[in-house]
């Protein structure tokens, strides 16, 4: 079995971002807890550590705004 501490933060091959998911303390919400998914990333929080490149959706290209709203409507089960 391999330890979290062995998994690389991305997948090699596609560029998406490997994490881990817990369910917070007290939440009503349960996920898979501990399950490792690896996923295309579409938003962070801005820290000094990990800067914002975008202040704004408007400072998205066509394309990258294209495939958010298709990832919008695939989770919200909306055929558009």
């Amino acid at each position: 079995m391999r330890m979290p501490q062995d998994i690389p933060p991305r997948d090699a091959d596609t560029g998406w971002v490997h994490v881990v998911v817990d369910t917070p303390a007290g939440s009503r919400n349960k996920y898979f807890p501990g399950c490792l998914v690896t996923v295309r990333l579409i938003g962070v929080a801005d820290t000094p550590v990990n800067p914002a490149r975008l202040g704004e959706l408007s400072e998205l290209d066509a394309e990258e705004l294209r495939a958010i709203e298709a990832h919008g409507a695939q989770s919200s089960g909306d055929p558009a």
